[in-house]
């Protein structure tokens, strides 16, 4: 399946623009996703796949919803990436690459996780770092005191510019701004407010980003996004690519497990 939203691609460039825009004919780009409860038959065996320090992570959510979230998103992430490079789930040996991006030990193979509550999304890339972020559109925020704080007067034009669909466009545009700084590895920035995704093309300076900013993010980003079911899913990349979208079910996990 095509990973396609509407309009399309968000691009977001730090100085200037294409001239031209690169694609990468070879690229294996794959988007797995789910609902927590949909897998929630096979916890108990999914348990068996995260690390004891793994484990120690996730007694530490207060709750269950949560814990049982992240058990099955890492879990799922050590069997997806052992079929990829031919190993062992908890043979995986994760480092902090550049930028704090995270890696495996003596592989190039990318990666990037985002979960809430209830749903969970792993991105897989043999070519580039990507960035992905999930949000359910039912948390209980006040999203008109947030987007205040977080996002430009343009944005919050786009999120308030009519009294329907409001939060669909807050967690829109919430989750390509985290997507893309987890693409470029920075974390949340002091100057949020100043990354500005309101437009289709979107320039922004590069002092943005201090000292955090490295050649990762010096040829702008494509950011996809989709609504699935009641949550968004945004994805930033280097490159515009195709994207294979997965939706992990009991009838298709099995093949990940031993």
């Amino acid at each position: 399946m095509e990973f396609i939203s509407s309009p399309g691609y968000i691009y977001c460039s730090f100085g200037g623009k294409h001239e031209s825009v690169p694609t990468k004919d070879n690229c294996d780009l794959r988007v797995y996703y789910a609902k927590t409860k949909e897998l929630s038959s096979y916890y108990t065996e999914l348990k068996k796949y995260i690390s004891h320090e793994e484990k120690i992570r996730a007694e530490k959510f207060h709750y269950e919803d949560d814990r049982e979230t992240y058990v099955t998103c890492h879990a799922l992430l050590r069997l997806i990436l052992a079929a990829y490079i031919n190993t062992a789930p908890l043979e995986i040996r994760f480092e902090t690459g550049i930028n704090n991006k995270p890696g495996i030990q003596n592989n190039l193979i990318y990666f990037n996780i985002a979960h809430s509550r209830n749903e969970f999304a792993i991105a897989v890339c043999n070519n580039f770092h990507v960035g992905i972020d999930i949000e359910s559109i039912h948390q209980d925020i006040d999203i008109f005191s947030v987007a205040k704080s977080f996002f430009s007067s343009k944005e919050c034009d786009f999120i308030f510019k009519s009294d329907k669909a409001d939060k669909d466009r807050f967690f829109l545009l919430w989750t390509q701004k985290e997507a893309l700084l987890k693409a470029i590895g920075t974390g949340l920035i002091d100057n949020i407010k100043e990354l500005d995704l309101s437009g289709q093309d979107n320039i922004m300076n590069k002092s943005l980003f201090d000292n955090s900013f490295s050649d990762i993010a010096s040829n702008g980003h494509y950011i996809d996004s989709m609504r699935i079911s009641d949550f968004y899913l945004s994805l930033a990349i280097p490159i515009k690519a195709s994207v294979n979208l997965v939706h992990l079910i009991p009838d298709n996990i099995t093949s990940y497990l031993l």
